[in-house]
């Protein structure tokens, strides 16, 4: 098995499998790591900006509370009244600074900017307010609804779904809890100045307590409890008054602002299970009591009874009121903080469930693997058995080679020491120009023996120890051409090439003619021509044969450009194998490209650094030197 089956079978038996998994497993935990994300935000955000904010709106209720009597009772800022009025002031100045500091931390929700910037806005005035009544020049109804403006903001900041007011039930009994105290702002200011109220007083007194009273019995009913004594129509839908007081008296969420409006969430939260208990409380029955009294008592003067227990019952009914919802709010705050944690196991259970899986798939690769891994070296110990034969083979190739090259050599240097010997005594022309044909053969027979040497990847035994100028040097390439007499060499340059390279050249350019020759009719001549460049020598062969394709023409300047290993099979094109040898031996670059004349024209430049300028005398020292020096 080879490299790309291992990797393929690790791949089917490891990879895909904890992938699907890990796959499935993310987007599961990725919905509940939202859910638990959600869960944390809205604990966050509940605690954060709903429970200061509903924090605030206490302390500017406690504070209207004290305003309106603090007015109406006239003692000034020297009393004991101003003192608690002082007091409270601090406390509400302490819960609006944590107020803002939620407000602006980022915490809040999109959904409730507006609210709370209105909320924010609202305070802005507050300090004004206050020292219009630090100096008396506010009456006492102007005051309180100042500061229930404040508390109606807060009220719309708190009830918002956003911040935890949707389903929330303190919420909407925070609404009830407001209208109580609108009540007593009412009452506290009449007991603090002349025990009197006035027609306009007693029907907003009237519209406060039916509010108040609707919205608890509408809570009751959902929970299936008792009606509070108090039928759905008995409670007034608008408040008496001015249009804002009417405003005030409306609950969020209502489609017409009624109490008789759906309150959010009560019959399943915990804190609507509270109203029972405040309901059925004794302090919540003597507050309807001497609600009781002052309706019936009309415009006027207040009972007596109201006058000296009003005060004293209403403080006894928000200790309870306040006492049972702060259990609820403790409560639902458990129930969050559970819902989150239960969240936050369903997170761990499927990372638990995700780390099992994918242990018993390593535990499965690691079985599979340890197969694989054999089966890896066997295909490596395969691979490399068939990389060392094939390079004993390419070396036993070329062995070859050299061994049959150097005995031809042998051969064929005897053979010249003959014909030069036979030469010298013959006397007839016609004999002697058949004897120098014989030895023309026998350099084309010697330059063949001398391209297996370089196919083996052994450099000539023949070299020259001086420059050769490079007519001498095409001279000698087209000699040893079978055909030479159809070659035209035209080179007029006076340079010469590097001695360790003019073996190399004349074999490398004789290829190149001897191709040509090939493929040409042989009417036709074949043009050598050679010229000194910028860059170095260049040599071009150009025939009139017939020529060679793009492809073919690029599939050969590939091969002259990489010398790639000699192909047995394409033994008519073994010439082109030793003429990239040669190349890349020097540095030469081989290009075949099309002839003007229809064939094809074969380019090699040579690079300078091989190229020397042309001195007297190199001509006869180069031949005379021989071919002896290695």
């Amino acid at each position: 098995m080879g490299l790309g089956g291992v990797l393929g079978r690790v791949g089917v038996v490891v990879v895909v499998p904890v992938v699907v998994v890990l796959g499935v497993l993310g987007v599961v935990g990725w919905g509940v790591f939202g859910e638990v994300g959600e869960a944390r935000r809205g604990v966050v955000v509940g605690e954060g900006v709903g429970g200061v904010g509903r924090e605030l709106v206490a302390a500017v209720q406690v504070e209207r509370r004290l305003t309106g009597p603090f007015l109406a009772g006239g003692e000034g800022r020297g009393g004991p009244a101003y003192g608690r009025l002082t007091a409270v002031r601090a406390v509400v100045d302490e819960v609006e600074a944590r107020f803002r500091s939620k407000a602006l931390s980022g915490e809040v929700p999109a959904g409730v900017v507006a609210r709370v910037e209105g909320l924010v806005e609202a305070l802005d005035g507050l300090a004004t307010l206050r020292e219009r009544v630090d100096a008396g020049t506010v009456s006492p109804g102007e005051a309180v609804r100042g500061l229930s403006d404040v508390v109606l903001a807060g009220l719309g900041v708190v009830s918002a779904p956003e911040v935890g007011g949707g389903g929330d039930g303190a919420v909407v009994f925070a609404w009830a809890r407001e209208f109580l105290l609108r009540e007593d702002a009412i009452v506290g200011t009449a007991v603090a100045g002349r025990g009197r109220l006035s027609a306009t007083r007693h029907r907003e007194f009237t519209g406060w307590a039916a509010a108040r009273h609707q919205t608890v019995t509408v809570a009751l009913a959902r929970l299936g409890g008792p009606k509070a004594g108090v039928g759905a129509g008995a409670a007034h839908t608008q408040v008496p008054g001015s249009a804002s007081d009417s405003a005030h008296a409306q609950v969020p969420g209502s489609a017409s602002g009624s109490a008789h409006a759906q309150v959010p969430g009560l019959a399943s939260d915990v804190a609507g299970n509270r109203v029972r208990d405040v309901v059925a409380d004794a302090a919540y029955v003597r507050v309807r009591e001497l609600e009781e009294l002052v309706k019936e008592a009309g415009p006027g003067r207040l009972p007596e009874r109201v006058r000296v227990g009003w005060g004293p019952a209403v403080t006894e009914l928000l200790g309870v009121w306040d006492a049972r919802m702060g259990a609820a709010e403790r409560a639902a705050r458990v129930e969050r903080e559970a819902e989150v944690a239960a969240l936050a196991r369903r997170l761990w259970w499927i990372g638990g469930v995700g780390s099992g899986v994918v242990l018993v798939l390593l535990v499965v690769a690691v079985r599979v693997g340890r197969g694989l891994v054999r089966d890896g070296e066997e295909a490596r110990n395969v691979v490399v058995e068939a990389g060392e034969r094939e390079k004993r083979l390419k070396e036993g190739v070329g062995r070859l080679f050299l061994n049959l090259a150097w005995r031809a050599q042998t051969l064929l240097h005897r053979q010249e020491q003959a014909l030069d010997a036979v030469e010298s005594r013959v006397q007839d022309g016609e004999a002697r120009d058949e004897l120098r044909g014989l030895g023309r053969l026998t350099g084309r027979m010697r330059r063949y023996t001398e391209g297996l040497v370089v196919l083996s990847g052994t450099a000539p035994a023949r070299a020259w120890s001086r420059p050769v100028p490079v007519a001498d040097v095409l001279r000698e390439a087209v000699a040893a051409v079978e055909d030479g007499e159809r070659v035209k060499l035209v080179c007029a340059a006076r340079v010469a090439l590097a001695g360790v390279a003019v073996a190399d050249v004349v074999h490398l350019v004789a290829e190149l003619v001897e191709n040509g020759t090939a493929y040409a009719p042989p009417p036709t001549e074949v043009l050598v021509t050679g010229e000194q460049v910028a860059e170095g020598f260049a040599v071009e062969v150009v025939d009139r044969g017939v020529g060679l394709s793009e492809a073919e023409l690029a599939a050969l300047n590939r091969r002259l450009r990489e010398a790639p290993e000699p192909d047995l099979a394409a033994s008519d094109r073994l010439g082109l194998f030793v003429v990239a040898r040669l190349a890349v031996r020097h540095g030469i670059r081989v290009t075949l490209r099309p002839s003007p004349f229809g064939g094809v024209s074969a380019f090699a430049l040579v690079p300078s650094g091989l190229v020397v300028p042309e001195e007297p005398g190199w001509d006869a020292a180069a031949r005379g030197s021989g071919e002896g020096s290695a």
